[in-house]
């Protein structure tokens, strides 16, 4: 397994062909750059970085992980936009009898969804005695 840590830090030294560059994308000192990038390649047993050429750029292997490392990355960005986004995280399951359901109702439900991201708003309608059962069941929080 890649630390995606060490993964960040490789792709910030290929972005931009520069330690101290990476450096400074990352809010580190070089050698905090260098060490992390030389885990990473003992760690796949492969140089990634060609340090001789200037400016420095990944070697072959290097850009053969390049671009699955970016993916991971971005996979890792996208995961914690989506933890940090409360939206539905709460779920209120609510059952209603067809009969006594209106449009205002279905507005005012539209409404508090609105208003309360986090929430999550499951409205079933449906017969009283099949509502009842379920509700029994456990199957709403509310009949």
């Amino acid at each position: 397994m890649l630390d995606l840590r060490l993964l960040r830090t490789f792709v910030a030294v290929a972005d931009t062909a520069s330690f101290t560059l990476a450096a400074e994308r990352l809010n580190s000192t070089q050698s905090t750059v260098s060490q992390p990038l030389g885990r990473l390649e003992a760690a796949v047993g492969q140089s990634l970085i060609n340090r001789s050429s200037r400016p420095i750029a990944p070697t072959p292997s290097g850009e053969r992980l390049l671009g699955y490392a970016r993916r991971l990355l971005a996979s890792q960005d996208d995961a914690q936009v989506l933890l940090a986004d409360p939206s539905g995280t709460t779920t209120i399951r609510i059952g209603l009898p067809d009969d006594i359901v209106t449009s205002s109702m279905s507005r005012r439900f539209a409404q508090f969804a609105a208003l309360h991201r986090e929430v999550r708003l499951d409205v079933t309608t449906g017969l009283s005695r099949d509502l009842k059962r379920r509700f029994r069941a456990g199957e709403f929080d509310m009949p």
